[in-house]
């Protein structure tokens, strides 16, 4: 798979090759209680997406407890 990498120490932005690897989704979350089960399993039945990251913007709601249990 093809990836674009964008180093920030540098501000060059690469083509990278990753072989064997599928995908990784990073997911921005703000009190995002209400959807963010529904978008997790969304994003994972896609069948190809080996790690999602939930980025916590300090929400006010339960979003870093719903987050913290799709850790398994």
């Amino acid at each position: 798979m093809r990836c674009l990498e964008f180093t920030r120490e540098t501000g060059i932005l690469r083509g990278v090759l990753y072989k064997d690897k599928k995908v990784v989704v990073a997911m921005p979350a703000y009190n995002a209680a209400k959807t963010l089960q529904k978008t997790y399993g969304e994003v994972m039945d896609q069948g190809i997406v080996d790690l999602v990251v939930i980025v916590d913007d300090a929400s006010g709601d339960e979003t870093v407890q719903i987050a913290q249990v799709r850790q398994d």
